[in-house]
């Protein structure tokens, strides 16, 4: 939806947008963009209404989505900034979870996990039964 509102917000660009999706189970989302034609210039502008030069300077749906994305990722940007500005333990928590996501990639690679880690490389996981 925010995507979607951000298109809209384009409204020189961006003719419709819209999504929908197919079933809430699978990961897919069918996503639509019109992109409008350039607006005509006006009275006392080098061209006149009548004339067409056959060109269509439209924004390709793509650029038109990805003009969006980098709004609305610009937009998340600045209202993170003003809740940290507001409350700074929002920054350390988001911080906190930036370094344990590093850590289990690292994991994930087969590295060792820093501080708080489960185990090391090479020790074995054993469950708990419960005894």
């Amino acid at each position: 939806n925010s995507l979607r509102h951000v298109m809209m917000q384009n409204a020189d660009n961006v003719e419709f947008a819209g999504y929908s999706v197919p079933h809430p189970s699978e990961p897919v989302v069918h996503i639509r963009v019109q992109t409008a034609k350039p607006k005509r210039p006006r009275d006392g502008d080098s061209k006149s209404m009548d004339e067409d030069d056959g060109e269509d300077t439209r924004m390709t749906a793509i650029e038109a989505l990805k003009d969006a994305c980098q709004t609305l990722s610009d937009q998340c940007d600045f209202v993170l900034d003003q809740v940290e500005e507001a409350m700074p333990e929002v920054r350390a928590d988001r911080l906190r979870i930036e370094q344990l996501n590093e850590a289990d990639h690292y994991n994930e690679e087969g590295g060792e996990v820093d501080e708080g880690g489960e185990y090391e490389e090479g020790d074995e996981e054993v469950e708990d039964e419960g005894y």
